[in-house]
């Protein structure tokens, strides 16, 4: 198929079908689905002409009050796109659309959402810091809690320092993979980006829950196909660090069954353990500088090879004790720390190579392959 530029280039929709398909068994994404449904219907409403009545009707019958304000800027965008000019959102012609006008209306939206929503969220957010806190009792997968297992953090320095802390190792973390966007803007870029970003927040902030994780799961599916291997591995263990949270809800027997259908369906769609060179992790510009003072470090698919197996092997251990072993008494959340801990540990593995990722991408890889 053609591209904007006349230019031939081969068509990836079987392998996006195949991602899609694949994803939906995630059981940290399945979630997504009923935003996605909604918004389908939203769009269905405004081009029936039923009018912005009906759209609120329906969006306030979901029964989730934060999903309402995030479907607002879609009766927004749509109710204001229909007024001035219906031909943005028609049925059947307005993809693949582009003006000016419709351009600058697009980041208008987003400004007006970020205004409404994004920044009193925010605000809301840090006038209730001062009567929560993450590091006191809840028992999650990031630096902080990790850490707190050698050093009770929360009893040496006062809270308004902790929070400074935290401010500034997630600013300083994310801060490569944005400035190498910034100065090399690309489509895989961005997508790394987010998953560091995201990945970024979760470890290092002050405030966050366990299921904080799909803020991180969601933009890893999106390289799920770039990179089958590393995103699978990491959807594992975003599942498993939420496993104290499952056994309390009572939830560990269908986790596990969506688990191991997920890990099948990656298997046979994505040969996974076969795409492990340095070329299809993205490591092979990264092995290539290292090679030049370390001439003898060929090994890394090794070296990813052996962490991916100890990392299994590990979860799964963990989940069997946890599961049908009694904790000490004195020590009643040993097993809820030790998976934290144990997820903390590979997590930093994955910031650390999403970063190399991002910031070893060589400028002559192409996100699709053209024939001239």
């Amino acid at each position: 198929m053609k591209n904007n530029y006349g230019e031939m280039v081969l068509d990836d929709s079987c392998g996006l079908n195949r991602t899609n398909s694949t994803v939906l068994g995630n059981p940290l994404c399945l979630v997504i689905m009923k935003l996605r449904d909604i918004g389908k219907k939203l769009l269905l409403i405004y081009q029936s002409n039923n009018g912005i009545l009906t759209a609120v009707i329906t969006i306030y019958s979901i029964g989730d009050w934060i999903i309402h304000l995030l479907q607002l800027i879609i009766v927004y965008y749509v109710h204001m796109a229909k007024f001035i000019n219906p031909d943005w959102i028609a049925l059947h012609t307005s993809r693949g659309y582009e003006s000016q006008a419709h351009k600058l209306f697009m980041r208008a939206t987003v400004l007006v959402a970020d205004l409404l929503i994004y920044i009193p969220a925010v605000v809301l957010y840090c006038c209730c810091l001062k009567d929560i806190s993450t590091m006191k009792k809840d028992k999650v997968a990031n630096i902080w809690c990790s850490f707190s297992i050698f050093l009770k953090i929360k009893d040496i320095l006062p809270r308004h320092i902790q929070i400074i802390i935290s401010f500034c190792f997630t600013f300083l973390s994310l801060l490569p993979a944005c400035v190498k966007l910034t100065l090399q803007p690309s489509l895989k870029g961005f997508k790394f980006t987010l998953v560091c970003c995201a990945l970024s927040f979760f470890l290092f902030s002050f405030q966050v829950h366990e299921k904080s994780i799909l803020l991180v799961s969601l933009p890893v599916c999106l390289v799920l196909s770039e990179i089958p291997f590393m995103a699978t591995w990491f959807l594992l263990v975003s599942t498993f660090s939420m496993l104290p949270l499952l056994l309390k809800d009572e939830l560990l027997l269908p986790s596990l069954v969506t688990v191991m259908a997920f890990f099948i369906a990656c298997t046979t769609s994505f040969s996974i353990f076969e795409k492990i060179s340095e070329e299809e992790l993205q490591l092979k510009s990264f092995a290539i500088s290292v090679r030049k003072y370390l001439p003898w470090f060929t090994f890394l698919p090794r070296i990813i090879q052996h962490l991916f197996l100890i990392s299994i092997i590990t979860m799964v251990l963990l989940t069997l004790m946890t599961v049908t072993v009694d904790p000490p008494q004195k020590l009643p959340d040993l097993f809820s720390v030790l998976v934290c801990f144990v997820s903390c540990l590979n997590f930093m593995f994955f910031l650390l190579y999403f970063n190399i990722v991002i910031m070893w991408d060589s400028k002559s890889r192409r996100n699709q392959k053209k024939i001239r």
